[in-house]
């Protein structure tokens, strides 16, 4: 019954392939033009002042001891190849200045502060799954802006939409899970692709954690919420459905003005609490890129309000915001005449 909607999922998915393969030859060209300016013995190379060991380990590894009098300076590195590289560095002279309180995971880069005067790097750590979906929602947020608004191309051609032999509600949720099926797919696409980068440099590591299920709930609930988002907004159009796609500089204007106040004013507070409460209801209040700094969390991308909760309490929030916003969508779509 969705096999118009399913064509444009597969031709939108093929320009993706093209894009993202596109991408991977650039990583390729970059990784091979960087070859000889790459690992621990380039880099203490040109380290000032001080001097280096290398020492052969008898697990493969290649350990570099650098020293620095000068400075209070020693670093310690462990090249293991592909599998990464295990650096302590550490100043006697001076605590070191990271502004890192409690460590850094950043995917396959882990960095700790093991005491005031001493940091550790370690890369090829394991990547939980639920955290490369976090990563590639932006990518998913634009699909699914691309096949959003199916009711609405339907509307062009309703008399021929009538003649389906299935109840339009039935209809109008193949569609939607089509596109959504779409997006969720995009979204497996770039995460291959950011395995595929890594290769270039490391062995990537895929793991599990308890953090898994409720990242991927808010990675592709919130891209779902975004395509019902835009699938109830544009149902009852007929034309000139194009102009929602500027529904995105929404997404730039609610988030501050519901974080920042334009004055003590009385209508500067107004104007602030609408896009609060605007705030509440937009998938976007609730996606965002999460690094791990141990007690705390820093966030790229918004940080606001409900926003703030757990990352499963706000995957329920994006599911239930998915529902609503499908069910206002079918519901005008049933409204339309033709």
């Amino acid at each position: 019954m969705a096999y118009v909607e399913w064509l444009r999922v597969r031709k939108t998915l093929m320009i993706l392939a093209i894009i993202l393969g596109s991408f991977f030859v650039i990583a390729c060209i970059v990784r091979f033009g960087v070859r000889d300016m790459m690992g621990p013995q380039q880099w203490l190379q040109h380290a000032d002042h001080g001097t280096y060991t290398k020492v052969a380990q008898a697990d493969g590894s290649t350990q570099y001891t650098y020293h620095n009098s000068d400075d209070g300076e020693d670093v310690i590195i462990s090249d293991r190849g592909w599998f990464g590289v295990h650096i302590v560095s550490k100043r006697t002279g001076t605590s070191q200045d990271l502004h890192i309180p409690h460590g850094l995971d950043i995917g396959p880069v882990e960095v700790k502060n093991l005491d005031a005067h001493t940091v550790s790097i370690d890369t090829d750590r394991p990547s939980d799954i639920g955290q490369l979906f976090t990563l590639v929602t932006l990518l998913g947020l634009i699909i699914a802006t691309v096949l959003a608004m199916p009711l609405a191309r339907e509307n062009e051609r309703l008399e021929i939409a009538w003649t389906k032999p299935v109840d339009r509600t039935v209809y109008g949720l193949q569609l939607f899970g089509v596109g959504i099926t779409g997006t969720i797919a995009a979204m497996v696409m770039g995460v291959i692709a950011l395995l595929a980068a890594q290769a270039l440099f490391e062995a990537p590591m895929v793991t599990v954690t308890g953090n898994t299920a409720a990242e991927l709930s808010v990675a592709i609930f919130g891209c779902a919420a975004w395509y019902a988002f835009f699938a109830a907004v544009s149902s009852w159009m007929k034309r000139g459905f194009g102009m929602m796609y500027m529904i995105w500089i929404l997404g730039m204007i609610i988030p501050p003005l519901a974080i920042f106040t334009l004055g003590d004013s009385m209508i500067a507070t107004i104007i602030h609490d609408i896009f609060m409460g605007l705030s509440y209801i937009f998938p976007l209040t609730y996606t965002g890129t999460h690094i791990n700094t141990g007690e705390e969390i820093h966030r790229l991308g918004i940080d606001l309000g409900a926003a703030g909760l757990p990352a499963g309490i706000k995957g329920l929030i994006l599911l239930a915001l998915t529902v609503v916003y499908s069910g206002i969508a079918l519901l005008e779509w049933r409204r339309v005449e033709a």
